[in-house]
């Protein structure tokens, strides 16, 4: 009984050591069934093993077919159509320039170099469907006398179409992400910051990057006098309105559009919140809130500017009152 027993430890140990799987198994808990992960690396393997027996198989049969189907190159249709050079282009012209190039591309560390086989297989794949567009009653030729470079010319061409119709794709995908990436971040000069505006509005005085719907809010009861909404947005803890916020379209603060129409107790609110008083517009004649409300004629908000130390420059260069001119 122990010698039987002796004898299947050892039959075991010699079948353990003639397992080639064990070190990918591992003692998995399946026992002697391999375990999912161990299954799924020899599945990759094995696939991998047949595409490349099937890409040196076909290699081998296309080398085989040009040797054979040499002589068609010297018939009118091959004279007339050249699908025989073609073929010949494809299957040994071009993957040796391909090595070539990328061998000079890595020695002389050019990138540009190496998208020279990829420009000259885009022409080749022009010329291989031009020849297939045009192959008329030679088709009938080839596939009577070389039916074998018919089915191969036809391969390449497929294969090709395939690859620049996925090469398209790609940059097309490249194109729709780089205009994303433009919206969002911007090109160079831009400044994002600023919801895409030009580099510079952000650096308005009064500006942070940032035009809030707060901001806007501010604006827009500035401009139609509702104070008691000015007061609620300048109020907020921590989220109030930037009292000068700068209008994207014009450069007009919050003061600006309170002088221009007249709207004297929101006017002195927002010089309360420290509206600046010498703030220019954006167009070409650069006004103040003091000038705008002057050209109207609002002298209730002029007398009130003019009270707390703002000027125009009208006034022939009067005293600032110890404000910092701001260009916009």
């Amino acid at each position: 009984m122990q010698n039987q027993d002796r004898t299947e430890e050892t039959e075991g140990s010699r079948h353990k050591e003639n397992d080639i799987f064990a070190s990918i198994r591992q003692d998995s808990p399946e026992g002697p069934l391999m375990g999912a992960a161990s299954g799924a690396i020899l599945c990759v393997i094995c696939c991998a093993c047949i595409l490349v027996g099937a890409v040196i198989a076909f290699f081998v049969w296309a080398i085989v077919t040009l040797v054979k189907s040499a002589p068609s190159n010297q018939s009118e249709c091959g004279k007339d159509h050249g699908v025989w050079e073609f073929c010949l282009a494809v299957v040994i012209v071009m993957p040796m320039l391909g090595i070539v190039v990328n061998a000079i591309a890595s020695f002389t560390k050019n990138n540009a170099v190496a998208a020279i086989p990829t420009i000259i297989g885009f022409a080749v794949t022009i010329w291989g469907i031009v020849i297939l567009a045009y192959l008329g009653e030679c088709e009938q030729y080839y596939q009577h006398s070389y039916p074998d470079l018919l089915l191969l010319f036809k391969i390449y061409v497929i294969l090709s179409i395939v690859v620049i119709a996925l090469a398209l794709c790609f940059l097309g995908c490249a194109v729709c992400l780089l205009g994303t990436a433009v919206l969002t971040t911007g090109l160079p000069g831009m400044d994002t910051r600023s919801s895409g505006r030009p580099d510079g509005y952000s650096d308005l005085p009064g500006n942070d990057g940032n035009d809030s719907a707060k901001d806007e809010r501010l604006r827009a009861a500035a401009r139609d006098g509702r104070l008691i909404e000015v007061e609620q947005l300048l109020s907020g803890e921590g989220l109030s309105a930037n009292v000068n916020a700068r209008d994207p379209a014009n450069g007009w603060a919050p003061l600006h559009y309170a002088a221009f129409h007249n709207h004297r107790r929101v006017a002195e609110r927002l010089v309360a919140a420290g509206a600046k008083l010498d703030a220019e517009t954006m167009d070409r004649e650069r006004k103040t809130a003091l000038r705008l409300a002057e050209e109207k004629g609002n002298d209730d908000v002029v007398a009130f500017l003019r009270s707390v130390g703002a000027f125009s420059y009208n006034d022939g260069g009067a005293d600032l009152g110890g404000a910092t001119m701001e260009f916009v």
